[in-house]
């Protein structure tokens, strides 16, 4: 088992100094998409549509530092 360090920007970034406890790259991939998913139902409204990216990302260690494991970046546009 191995601390992971989840980190969310949105316009405001969020870093991870406390960290979670996983133990292989599949399970620091589903929580990656849990986190990513959980983020965005928590923190959804209008601002999700502006053109500028969401991100979540991991690190091997605290508060942004470190190597990047893993990473998923949504961009939202309203077309109408």
């Amino acid at each position: 088992m191995a601390l992971h360090y989840f980190h969310m920007a949105d316009g405001e970034t969020i870093l991870d100094a406390k960290g979670t406890d996983l133990g292989d790259l599949s399970s620091v991939r589903n929580e990656t998409v849990r986190t990513t998913r959980d983020l965005l139902n928590l923190r959804q409204n209008d601002k999700i549509w502006d053109g500028k990216p969401w991100k979540v990302w991991v690190t091997a260690r605290p508060n942004g530092a470190g190597r990047t494991i893993a990473a998923i970046e949504i961009t939202a546009s309203w077309l109408a």
